[in-house]
């Protein structure tokens, strides 16, 4: 391992640096203690196992979307079932948005995104007593991802 630092933004993700293009299985191991998190808890002794895997393995997904309102806060989630196994926050300046996504694993996912009115980066349900009504969500189907694949897709709120 090179070097491990902290998510800025989320203090519960790291991410750790090294040389691990070898196409042998590679462990990081962390001991006792070697993590605190808040209120003094420590990690266990565990390890993890980085595999290799081949860049041709994984596909591309180029995302166009559409009218888009300008400034307004949107969050972007790509779907499995019903896990999220990407998430996105983005502000367009125009009406238009790109986001390309690279080496994701070949599969069906599905997209959700959420026009985030107020910017706390989560949906809002409506509120009777506010008289305000729940923030949108669109959801598009995608077609299924294959391996080495770059699949371009227009979406349109």
């Amino acid at each position: 391992v090179t070097s491990i630092s902290y998510d800025t933004i989320d203090p519960r993700k790291f991410y750790i640096q090294g040389n691990f293009n070898s196409k042998k299985e590679s462990k990081v191991i962390f001991s006792e203690g070697a993590i605190e998190a808040w209120f003094n808890a420590k990690n266990k002794l565990d390890t993890f196992r980085i595999n290799y895997i081949e860049k041709a393995s994984l596909s591309r997904l180029k995302l166009a979307f559409d009218s888009l309102q300008i400034g307004y806060s949107y969050i972007f989630q790509l779907i499995t079932n019903t896990n999220v196994a990407l998430e996105k926050h983005f502000i367009p300046n125009t009406t238009s948005q790109e986001l390309v996504l690279t080496n994701i694993f070949p599969g069906n996912y599905k997209v959700r995104l959420i026009h985030d009115q107020n910017n706390n980066k989560k949906w809002d349900p409506g509120n009777y007593t506010n008289k305000t009504q729940a923030e949108v969500v669109w959801y598009f189907g995608l077609p299924e991802l294959r391996a080495d694949w770059d699949i371009d897709v227009k979406l349109k709120p």
